[in-house]
């Protein structure tokens, strides 16, 4: 039988991970309709849908990778939840427990 903290740690990261898919494809998707960057209310919703969406990637990497037990998990969703949508803050949170290197591309 599966556990509170295995459970929360698949079957709703699954869907946080759907979430966060479906805010960067409409983020693409609007980016690939885009013909210039000229006009900002078209270029802000872009923008914003992939930020939304790599944040909440980025939460489900947290979440992944905290120890958590059922007495805790409480306080780790609140620790998210005080981490915001502060993307540097929370990929510094992912880096305390895995190696993270962003190569250039030149």
């Amino acid at each position: 039988m599966m556990d509170h903290v295995l459970y929360f740690k698949n079957f709703p990261m699954g869907t946080e991970i759907q979430i966060a898919g479906s805010f960067v494809y409409l983020g693409l998707q609007e980016f690939n309709r885009l013909k210039s960057f000229y006009h900002e209310d078209e270029v802000f919703p872009i923008l914003y849908h992939i930020a939304v969406g790599i944040e909440r990637l980025q939460k489900v990497l947290v979440v992944l990778t905290e120890e958590i037990t059922v007495i805790d998990r409480e306080k780790v969703e609140e620790k998210l939840q005080k981490l915001g949508h502060r993307h540097v803050a929370l990929h510094n949170r992912i880096r305390e427990k895995t190696f993270v290197e962003f190569t250039s591309l030149s």
